[in-house]
């Protein structure tokens, strides 16, 4: 049996919810899952031939279609650039983030909360097409133990980025 778990306020300035190494197991699949896409991409490599030995030892070889096609809804739909780190980065981006935010509100049942972290890099179509593979991933992933834990610092990360936008990012 899965459950959820949810960090307390009162203890998120202690959680660096921006690192990668403060995620746990099922959301650092995620974001490892994501830039290893981009990756295999790049190289013209399929990306869920890459992805899904990684995903079995987790116990959730078909959750890579749901991931792929959530990525792939993402290139061809996002209204604005959508930043993925290189693979060996300690710092997540403010996409990665809401990625993970809205695959843990997914599992949830939070349709409006995922809704809302898709609306980042998606338009309401983009959206409509987003849902799906994203409550996938997030129903495999919890099928497989793997569950996101609801976090609420994240917004105050996501609304710290915004402010920043204007700001310079390197990108990897």
């Amino acid at each position: 049996m899965t459950r959820s778990v949810v960090v307390d306020p009162a203890e998120a300035e202690e959680v660096a919810v921006d690192r990668f190494a403060a995620l746990d197991v099922a959301e650092q699949l995620v974001v490892w899952g994501c830039r290893t896409w981009v990756v295999a991409m790049r190289e013209g490599r399929c990306p869920v031939a890459v992805l899904r030995p990684s995903f079995a030892r987790a116990g959730a070889a078909d959750a890579t279609l749901s991931l792929d096609a959530l990525l792939r809804v993402t290139a061809r739909m996002a209204v604005r650039r959508f930043e993925v780190r290189c693979r060996k980065c300690p710092q997540l981006s403010a996409d990665e983030l809401r990625l993970v935010a809205a695959v843990a509100a997914a599992q949830q049942a939070d349709v409006a909360g995922t809704r809302a972290r898709l609306s980042g890099w998606l338009d309401p179509e983009g959206i409509a097409f987003a849902l799906a593979p994203t409550r996938g991933l997030a129903t495999l992933f919890a099928r497989a133990g793997l569950v996101l834990p609801v976090r609420h610092a994240v917004d105050a990360v996501l609304a710290a980025a915004a402010a920043g936008a204007a700001t310079s990012c390197t990108l990897h």
